[in-house]
């Protein structure tokens, strides 16, 4: 394993949409966290940054899409995803980690396609998804028919055809996919990956066994993968009274320091593909707070883990 992140090439890959989500909040958030310095802690650490961004077109500013604007949101989230799914296929070709800063948590489809894709010949793919939801509804389970609540399900090989069908297809074994943080979802999404047999995590159990034991749980699980793994973060999964900047905040959520502390060197273990976050909306988060988490929990990725 890596000592540091010194000499690591990233690829610092932006996309600023709120396509996928019930408002345009989370688009703000890659350059937010820009703003405060997260190119330069990830220098810092030694890192080599090449940084790519999207401009995706204008999101549909309606609450409540009619038919025709929800044909043009998904529009837009196909053409987002192959775009990003392209970008980090590309860069994983190239030998460089690439470190994706979406909007809203549909941009993961993208993300971990293209990964999928580009190891595909090594083998299956894990990941850790980090989540207040299971984001695994499909367009017949939804109740609000935001795409923002079902990537994971896209990215299991369930739900819209099109977007399935991203990356020839590529899909996370679900026997390598771990959610940790899970407290607000709906019985069909839950039911969908009892069936599939993903482990899901949920906050009563991580109060009851502590964080650091579920998430070693969580790293074997993935990075059992022989295809290599990676990390999601949706920072809806921090509790809100500590990072109220997200669309969808959940009660009881992990703390921040905690869940820092059980990410610390993860992007310098063996066989790591890539780290993403989601979700953060500066425009509720007036005190910064959940800025500085999110920029703490990324630059932890890339820190050498302390040795007691």
């Amino acid at each position: 394993m890596p000592a540091s992140a010194r000499g690591r090439s990233i690829a610092l890959i932006i996309l600023p949409s709120g396509v996928g989500g019930p408002e345009p909040g989370c688009s703000l958030g890659p350059d937010q966290l820009l703003r405060a310095g997260l190119e330069e802690h990830l220098r810092a650490l030694g890192a080599r940054l090449a940084i790519i961004r999207r401009h995706p077109p204008d999101r549909p500013r309606e609450p409540h899409a009619t038919p025709g604007l929800a044909t043009s949101r998904r529009l837009a989230l196909r053409e987002s995803s192959e775009w990003l799914a392209t970008m980090v296929t590309e860069a994983i070709h190239r030998g460089q980690l690439p470190l994706v800063l979406g909007g809203d948590h549909s941009c993961a489809i993208g993300t971990w396609k293209g990964a999928a894709q580009a190891v595909g010949k090594r083998g299956a793919f894990g990941l850790i998804w980090l989540d207040a939801h299971l984001d695994a509804h499909t367009p017949l389970t939804t109740p609000s028919g935001m795409m923002h609540g079902m990537p994971l399900a896209v990215l299991l090989g369930h739900g819209e055809r099109r977007l399935r069908s991203l990356a020839d297809s590529a899909t996370i074994d679900p026997r390598h996919l771990c959610v940790v943080g899970a407290r607000s979802f709906e019985t069909e999404e839950a039911a969908l990956l009892q069936r599939l047999g993903v482990r899901v995590i949920e906050m009563s159990e991580i109060r009851d066994r502590g964080l650091p034991d579920v998430m070693a749980q969580a790293v074997r699980i993935a990075s059992a993968a022989g295809g290599g793994w990676g990390v999601s973060i949706d920072v809806d999964v921090l509790d809100p009274k500590q990072a109220p900047g997200v669309a969808t905040p959940a009660a009881d959520g992990l703390e921040t320091a905690a869940l820092i502390a059980a990410l610390a060197g993860m992007a310098l273990e063996n066989n790591f593909v890539a780290p993403e976050l989601a979700e953060f909306n500066p425009l509720r988060d007036p005190h910064v707070l959940t800025c500085i988490a999110a920029t703490r929990l990324l630059t932890s990725l890339f820190a050498p883990r302390q040795v007691a």
